[in-house]
């Protein structure tokens, strides 16, 4: 069951102190930081803006950001939720992998995390292009780290990233216009 590419990633812990602990932060805290940056994206949104310019613009352009972004995990979410309940493949802990660090939950397909910060990257690249790319790399890590922690197999990773990216680009393809032209109707 376990892929080559697995063993080889997996075979990094163990060695090092040092890096299984950023092996550990990658894995377990560092989204913390990727979605408080994501918040921080999204107020200065709304807060930064030219003062000879209407302030209706900027606060459509934060609703509309914000309804999009989190929408965008929302459906990544569900639609994983719902794949790991049908799939019901065990993570590599329960099939003999030493993981890095006590995880709960026992079906690994497809991966949650990269399913949340793939939608998120995907977001965040049509609302901030530039910053985009510190998202792309972030969840990379992320997904990464959770494959060499023992959490994950690559093929969870990858079909979580799949997910999330379609669902953010559903979601701003299907939701986004009907929101504009809702909140298009409320100014005078």
């Amino acid at each position: 069951m376990h892929s080559p590419i697995f063993i080889y990633l997996n075979s990094f812990i163990g060695k090092s102190i040092v890096f299984d602990g950023l092996v550990v932060v990658f894995a377990r805290y560092f989204q913390y930081i990727v979605i408080v940056y994501a918040l921080i994206l999204m107020y200065r949104t709304l807060v930064n803006r030219d003062p000879d310019l209407n302030p209706r613009l900027y606060i459509h352009k934060a609703i509309s950001e914000a309804v999009w972004i989190f929408g965008s995990v929302a459906a990544a979410f569900t639609v994983t939720a719902i794949m790991k309940i049908s799939f019901a493949i065990p993570r590599p802990f329960l099939s003999g992998i030493e993981p890095l660090f006590i995880h709960g939950g026992y079906n690994s397909f497809p991966s949650g995390h990269a399913t949340v910060f793939a939608a998120l990257t995907v977001s965040m690249f049509l609302f901030h292009h530039k910053r985009g790319w510190w998202f792309f790399a972030s969840a990379l890590a992320i997904g990464g780290a959770r494959v060499m922690a023992g959490v994950h197999y690559p093929i969870d990773i990858i079909a979580g990233y799949i997910v999330g990216a379609v669902s953010a680009y559903l979601v701003y393809i299907f939701i986004r216009p009907r929101l504009t032209k809702y909140l298009h109707m409320f100014e005078y």
